[in-house]
């Protein structure tokens, strides 16, 4: 039983490590590639590189077409997730919060991560239903429903921003898209399962009560 519990709990980490290294690596990637435009003298081009969420408003047809080197022949795609270079003019308190969001992202993200160990860590010394975990399990949540609001926020700004420059013929902006990210799902999931652990050591405390 507890090995199968050490099981699920490693598998749940993955995912949470997985749900959070996009974030971090598109922050270092960018980063480090800010640094070589900065001594390149080109550090314009990334201050204006973007993501591009869209979704294709017919799928029966499309004018873009990208090479295949495997066939040699040009095939149809659809830009569904991209990155586009355009100057979209914004404000220096803009850019401000941008920082600000990245920041929270990391610290949020780091703090789950650590919270997750410890819960992790109480299953093995056998401290499995115990009032520590249920609050591990909510600060958990809370983690990870900040890390997405922080995302969801980001995301949103980018394409807004995009959304007042740019405009793609057969095209429509993914409004959608960031609530497919899994830390929401994980977020959700963490504070059900301390609800479930809550209501099973309260039934318990009731028990030992009555006898």
């Amino acid at each position: 039983m507890k090995k199968k519990l050490n099981l699920l709990c490693a598998i749940i980490f993955a995912v949470l490590l997985l749900s959070l290294s996009e974030n971090i690596y598109s922050m270092v990637w960018g980063a480090i590639e800010g640094g070589k435009a900065g001594m390149e003298n080109k550090a314009g081009e990334i201050n204006n590189l973007h993501p591009l969420m869209l979704l294709p408003d017919n799928l029966s047809s499309t004018s873009d077409s990208i090479y295949n080197e495997m066939t040699g022949k040009n095939v149809p795609i659809w830009q569904i997730q991209s990155m586009v270079t355009v100057d979209t003019d914004a404000p220096g308190w803009l850019a401000l919060i941008n920082t600000l969001l990245s920041f929270i992202l990391i610290i949020f993200g780091i703090k789950a991560v650590l919270q997750f160990i410890k819960f992790i860590r109480n299953i093995n010394r056998s401290d499995i239903f115990c009032w520590a975990n249920v609050k591990l399990l909510r600060k958990l949540g809370t983690s990870l429903l900040i890390t997405f609001a922080t995302t969801l926020t980001s995301t949103y700004m980018h394409t807004w921003q995009l959304s007042q420059v740019l405009k793609i013929p057969g095209y429509s902006y993914n409004w959608l898209n960031p609530f497919s990210h899994s830390s929401l799902l994980l977020g959700v999931l963490a504070f059900v399962i301390a609800e479930v652990f809550a209501i099973g050591l309260k039934m318990k405390e009731e028990q030992d009560l009555t006898i």
